[in-house]
């Protein structure tokens, strides 16, 4: 076991290292790409949101359209509402005023015209500034088929990742007769493979192509034949004549607020306290890693004048369980359950991969105008088999068969200051012919540039059944919810921010690992200081009200035992060069129920960033510190990764954690990155568990991407 002297020999030992190659690497003037790492402010919306959910969320699509606009700035006084909603910086009053503004008093000269537009502060212009232009006539590039060749931008990520300790799965185990025991290891390696290819002719014909071999695949053998596990392509065409956008291949999809039709990344409670009204992209190419939750078909959107028409069809086959005597007869077949970890490293996860044929179509109509957006939206679903779940208590209204079918209407409508908008849905089948009804309506007001406000109801049916849907609230799920939600933001002072947001929610039927209706409350309360331009300081505190079924096993009805979750964050990060940045954490989180005593989790980390407009070198470097009593006390942080990667591990029992990831441009079209993290846990002799298991405290990994532009 590491001792813990021997934490500040490790600490010492990697400081020194990354110091050494600082001051070694050769020294060159270069003009240096602006970092496509998310700033702070995206970093604090995604770990609030990791808290929010254990799903596993993949951010590579938002990452490129962002890195994109930092390469091609958006000209903002050609610009229209879809172009600037893609920033995700600005709410659609904020678009709204600034449209209104460039049509009243002509185009703008200067960014610092901004500030005269109602709802800028200087707060948000600093968050546009890499993101956009001033021009003053329109730089729309023209389609011309005999320049898509020649003008295109291409982009190749390699990247391999892999853990160093020996993981129990990678240890084949044999019985008494010397046989392999079927299920006891891995399927192939433990080295995790991606590979990325993608062009780009001035964001108006893009193609590319995904693939993957996850840890424990196969690769060019066994159930992988032809190499990665996994493979993803598109094709899309978009702004040529009333053809506004075309995809083929795989594709997400996008309307309203998420209840009826949303695949893809939605940031949702928890992200931003007023900002919740979700910003719809229609289409839109899927290249990501992440292997479920997407169309793989044909989608196509015209335009007339104020209207918008989608249509779409995807069929494609997805993972998941198939029960039957007899499948080639059709003799009692149905699927018993449906898999979205993409995981096919054994061999029972190899047999339920592409098992189900899944096919869904349909369409959506839309009128636009500055400040008027209405929608309706209408898709069915068709599996080829029916979906019959095993009964439980609590999905005893979760979806059962082969069809379904949703329809929604969706508007937004901004008058002045106000902008009222939501989503009604409804969802029915041949199981639920009365159909299940779900809706979401807010209305968010900036009462001046230095106050917002917004308030949302929610009301989601337990019957209501979609499979392609991710609305706002406490689950994430567009079923069995009713809330209340209210969020606030003022700005005091100029380097002042204060956020705040409060939630009150039921549960009218049971949920996992609680029997009977429920319901919860929770708050945040965070305050950002600027005391100068380059130093930030944020402080928050988070509070929740929950109830779980208790572990008490000598009772013979599990009861509901209400408990509290608090945390309490400080960070500060600050410049001490013109090279170097710091930045500090300390986070505390409390957990109580009635039945036990309260328990504390604690984390503590340094970090340390290098980055020069002269030298071709970055660097990240994190030293943490955690203790905490058990999961409950758990505590979420968001790592700097490689390009289109992303890291936010979950902290739980005693040890430390740290990582150093160096970005080396051997040219301007050539980078690389080096990432290596190890954490070691103080009181633990094994570290996860099945084939996962490591014997030992520590556990290690490697990361390394290549990433090629002409």
């Amino acid at each position: 076991m590491t001792k813990p002297n021997q934490y500040i020999k490790i600490f010492s030992r990697v400081f020194l290292l990354v110091m050494l190659v600082l001051c070694c690497m050769p020294v060159f003037a270069q003009e240096v790409e602006p970092d496509s790492t998310v700033d702070e402010q995206f970093q604090q919306k995604i770990e609030n949101y990791s808290e929010q959910t254990e799903a596993e969320i993949d951010y590579t699509d938002m990452l490129a359209d962002l890195e994109y606009f930092l390469k091609h700035p958006v000209n903002i006084n050609n610009a229209g509402y879809d172009e600037l909603a893609a920033l995700k910086i600005m709410n659609d009053i904020q678009i709204n005023n600034l449209l209104n503004h460039i049509q009243k008093n002509g185009k703008l000269l200067s960014v610092y015209e901004l500030q005269s537009v109602n709802g800028f502060d200087a707060e948000l212009i600093t968050q546009l500034l890499p993101y956009i232009k001033i021009g003053a006539e329109s730089e729309k590039q023209a389609f011309n088929f005999k320049d898509l060749f020649k003008y295109g931008k291409h982009d190749v990520i390699i990247r391999y990742q892999r853990v160093l300790e020996k993981q129990h799965g990678y240890i084949k185990e044999t019985d008494t007769a010397g046989n392999v025991i079927p299920g006891s290891h891995y399927l192939g390696s433990p080295d995790k493979l991606y590979l990325k290819y993608r062009y780009n002719y001035f964001n108006k014909v893009l193609w590319g192509f995904t693939a993957e071999k996850d840890a424990g695949e196969q690769f060019f053998k066994g159930t992988n034949p032809y190499g990665f596990d996994y493979y993803s392509g598109f094709v899309n065409v978009r702004n040529i004549g009333i053809l506004k956008n075309i995809v083929l291949g795989d594709f997400n999809i996008q309307f309203g607020q998420g209840l009826t039709l949303w695949t893809g990344l939605s940031f949702g409670k928890g992200s931003e306290p007023v900002n919740i009204k979700k910003i719809a992209r229609g289409i839109s190419p899927y290249s990501s890693a992440y292997e479920t939750g997407f169309m793989r078909g044909a989608g196509v959107t015209f335009g007339f004048k104020n209207f918008e028409l989608t249509g779409f069809y995807s069929k494609r086959n997805i993972d998941g369980s198939i029960n039957g005597s007899d499948t080639m007869e059709n003799t009692d077949y149905y699927i018993s359950s449906i898999t979205e970890d993409g995981l096919h490293n054994t061999q029972s996860k190899a047999d339920k991969k592409h098992a189900i044929n899944q096919q869904v179509y349909g369409g959506h109509l839309a009128y636009k105008t500055r400040s008027l957006n209405i929608g309706i939206t209408a898709y069915g679903l068709h599996l080829d088999a029916e979906l019959i779940k095993t009964p439980k208590p609590y999905n005893v209204f979760d979806f059962k068969g082969q069809d379904n079918f949703n329809i929604g209407i969706d508007y937004s409508y901004i008058f002045r200051n106000f902008n009222i908008f939501g989503e009604t849905s409804r969802s029915s089948n041949e199981y639920n012919k009365k159909g299940g009804i779900a809706t979401f309506n807010g209305i968010m007001v900036s009462l001046d540039r230095y106050v917002s406000l917004v308030v949302a109801y929610r009301y989601y049916q337990r019957n209501y059944q979609s499979l392609f849907a991710s609305p706002f609230g406490e689950s994430g799920n567009p079923y069995n919810e009713s809330g209340f939600y209210t969020g606030i933001s003022i700005k005091p002072h100029y380097r002042l921010l204060i956020n705040a947001n409060a939630d009150f929610y039921t549960y009218s039927w049971l949920k996992y690992q609680v029997n009977s209706p429920s319901n919860g409350f929770d708050c945040n309360v965070g305050l950002q200081y600027k005391p100068t331009k380059k130093i930030t300081i944020n402080l928050r505190y988070k509070y929740e009200n929950k109830v779980s079924n208790s572990d008490d096993e000598e009772a013979a009805i599990d009861y509901n035992v209400p408990y509290t979750r608090q945390n309490y964050r400080f960070h500060i990060s600050y410049p001490v060069s013109s090279s170097f940045t710091f930045s500090n954490r300390v986070e505390v989180s409390r957990y109580k129920n009635n039945t036990t005593e309260p328990e504390y989790g604690y984390l503590l980390y340094q970090d340390i960033r290098y980055k020069s407009i002269t030298f071709p070198l970055a660097a990240s470097f994190r030293f943490a510190l955690f203790d905490t009593k058990s999961y409950d006390s758990r505590m979420y942080t968001y790592e700097n990764d490689v390009l289109y990667a992303y890291s936010i591990p979950m902290f739980y029992d005693k040890g430390i954690r740290y990582y150093v990831m160096l970005k080396y441009k051997i040219s301007r079209n050539i980078d690389i990155w080096l990432r290596f993290a190890q954490t070691f846990y103080n009181s633990r002799s094994v570290i996860s568990s099945g084939l996962n298991e490591i014997n030992g405290n520590k556990q290690s990994e490697i990361k390394a991407q290549v990433r090629f532009k002409f």
